[in-house]
């Protein structure tokens, strides 16, 4: 990731430049507008704060906070600001609570391969708390005073469920651009000008590849305009609240006049689709510079051991698992006690008497590094966008479940590239879990599973 970093740094470095040419002797004064709680968005805005900061140019980071995940981030040695309007509480957290739990039912909004009408109501109650929390802060004469003196010269967006920093953006009257840690998603890059085709170009919610069957190309087109129109009303509603506290703002049209769209994601890991260059992919394969850790050295287990490592990112809860999925994972693990098992999900230790003798729980794992380790041998992953990229750039295989958004696209980015499998937590077994186990192992182990394409990629990279 800080090569990703580097390289969103130094394309924002020009475009500010050139953007902010007028008031190139002084000192530029740059804003992150942060996403509304998610930590692996708030780390990598941190990351390229610490780095714009190091370039000697002034940061302010923006954040509306809606949900609190209980993730600190990690102290700065560099002097960027915040400015954050803290709409958490109690009424946001039962919300939160609510989809960490829907999560391990299925898929949130659409589910794995049924239609999740809970999910969907889980969704739009969160961006209902996303619509509150902007309108609350709209309202907040302080808040707004603070952001409008600023005086920015240009802004990033983490542009994911985040109209209101759009329409703060747009009052502010200054340049833009697109950055999150997400991938391409077709309703936001239609207003780029890069249409997405539903018959090739599947759905963000959707697991399907590139190449499809009529039937799946009917469900993708269906589930492709029902987004349209999801986006159509939020930008309606959106530009009805700016207008109700006093503000003129079109979003739509602003969204259109953005400078560029960028994600972390790997163009290669992508599927086909058109871009255009206001369209930017950031993600680098083999090139993280990271260190590696051996995963005996962090946890204390018997040195050379192969390792699988599940890990399942920051926005699930350990406290909100039904026995059927925890069942599944000791029913599991415990059939391969060849291998030790690290599994990562916040509060995951108070089952550490319920899990076999093989598995060490963990609330975060420095994920970049381990998976550097040889041992490791294969990645249980929900599929985030960061955690995809890292797999890839150590070859590691990887068995998604996907949770959430866009987890089911990237893991079926890795399923059509053949480096991963799939299991839909809705239709998880113990059963199920251990024999996609013994698939994907024996193709970590033996290079004899391979085709000629995959056994070149991995030779190259290992």
């Amino acid at each position: 990731m800080n090569t990703i970093v580097e390289k969103i740094v130094c394309l924002l470095t020009i475009v500010f430049l050139v953007y902010c040419k007028d008031n190139i002797k002084k000192q530029l004064h740059i804003g992150l507008f942060m996403n509304t709680g998610p930590y692996s968005h708030d780390i990598m805005m941190q990351q390229v704060a610490d780095d714009l900061s190091s370039r000697g140019f002034k940061v302010t980071m923006l954040q509306i906070r809606v949900f609190n995940f209980n993730f600190t981030l990690p102290k700065s040695n560099y002097n960027w600001s915040i400015v954050q309007y803290d709409y958490s509480r109690p009424e946001t957290n039962t919300i939160m609570n609510a989809a960490m739990n829907q999560i391990w039912h299925g898929p949130v909004p659409m589910g794995g391969g049924t239609f999740n009408y809970k999910g969907i109501f889980t969704f739009q109650q969160l961006y209902e708390s996303h619509a509150k929390a902007c309108q609350s802060a709209l309202k907040d004469a302080d808040y707004m005073r603070k952001v409008q003196e600023m005086k920015l010269d240009i802004i990033a967006i983490d542009y994911v469920l985040n109209e209101c920093a759009i329409g703060i953006s747009s009052i502010l009257k200054i340049p833009r651009v697109y950055l999150s840690n997400y991938p391409m998603v077709e309703v936001y890059t239609d207003n780029f000008g890069v249409p997405s085709n539903p018959s090739y170009v599947p759905a963000l919610v959707s697991h399907t590849g590139s190449k499809m069957s009529f039937f799946e190309r009917v469900l993708n087109t269906a589930t492709h305009v029902a987004l349209i129109f999801a986006r159509v009303g939020l930008f309606w509603r959106s530009d009805k609240m700016f207008r109700d506290v006093g503000y003129s703002a079109e979003l739509r049209q602003e969204e259109r006049d953005t400078i560029f769209y960028g994600t972390p994601l790997e163009f290669l890991l992508d599927g086909p689709r058109p871009i255009a260059n206001t369209v930017k992919y950031f993600g680098c394969m083999k090139c993280s510079g990271i260190k590696p850790r051996h995963v005996s050295d962090v946890y204390g287990t018997t040195p050379n051991k192969d390792v699988i490592v599940a890990s399942f990112g920051t926005c699930s809860s350990a406290s909100q698992l039904p026995e059927r999925v925890i069942k599944s994972f000791s029913s599991a693990f415990s059939q391969f006690k060849q291998y030790q098992v690290v599994l990562q999900i916040p509060g995951i230790e108070k089952y550490n008497n319920s899990l076999p003798s093989n598995v060490i729980t963990a609330k975060w794992i420095p994920l970049m590094q381990l998976l550097g380790d040889p041992s490791v041998k294969l990645l249980i992953s929900h599929g985030g966008v960061s955690t995809t990229l890292e797999a890839i750039n150590n070859a590691v295989p990887v068995l998604g479940i996907p949770l959430q958004g866009d987890q089911m696209y990237n893991v079926g980015r890795l399923v059509e590239k053949g480096v991963a499998d799939v299991l839909f937590v809705n239709s998880l077994s113990g059963e199920k879990l251990s024999h996609k186990l013994r698939k994907m192992l024996q193709i970590s182990q033996n290079d004899s599973f391979l085709n000629p394409d995959q056994y070149y990629a991995v030779k190259k990279y290992r």
